[in-house]
């Protein structure tokens, strides 16, 4: 009921005030008036609503893009992992640091663990961690020393939440 008096006021509201008003304007007025009646709908449409979807469309594919490329790095290190087998003691560095990873547990957090060209007959490793715990971080890197790794070069930043960082360092 109370819809229908809603639209009868505003049918009266329209033949009082906006009809009249409209009927007295010049014909270039008027033509002025519903073009901007047809193009303000229009506008609202493409700028409120299609772009923004638009937006959030293109990061979605830019974010599954690069998840798909982490996927296609851990299943190559997953294959090298297992054809080297799982022995006890590994036979080169990248085996040594993605078990010492695991025991102190920060494999989670590693984003990136590839060979780098190094001078001499050691095996260099990029190691990127994100988002990681900072006290685990550090026993990663201390049991890393402690296996006979050396830490060439490292950059630490802070992360968004308190206690962790993101790391990315060079081992030998």
């Amino acid at each position: 009921m109370d819809k229908i008096l809603n639209m009868q006021r505003l049918y009266v509201l329209y033949e009082q005030k906006i009809l009249p008003y409209y009927q007295g304007l010049m014909e270039r007025e008027k033509r002025l008036a519903l073009g901007a009646a047809v193009i303000l709908p229009l506008m609202l449409l493409i700028f409120a609503i299609i772009l923004p979807l638009q937006d959030a469309r293109m990061q979605k594919q830019g974010t599954l893009a690069e998840l798909k490329l982490q996927v296609q790095e851990a299943e190559a290190l997953a294959v090298q992992l297992q054809k080297q087998g799982s022995s006890v003691k590994p036979a080169n560095s990248m085996t040594l640091v993605d078990q010492i990873a695991r025991q102190v547990k920060v494999r989670e957090f590693m984003t990136r663990l590839r060979p780098q060209m190094g001078q001499g007959s050691k095996q260099r490793l990029l190691i990127q961690l994100r988002d990681a715990p900072y006290d685990k971080s550090v026993r990663f890197f201390d049991a890393l020393s402690k296996q006979g790794l050396t830490l060439l070069q490292a950059k630490f930043q802070q992360a968004k939440q308190a206690g962790y960082i993101h790391v990315q360092a060079v081992v030998e």
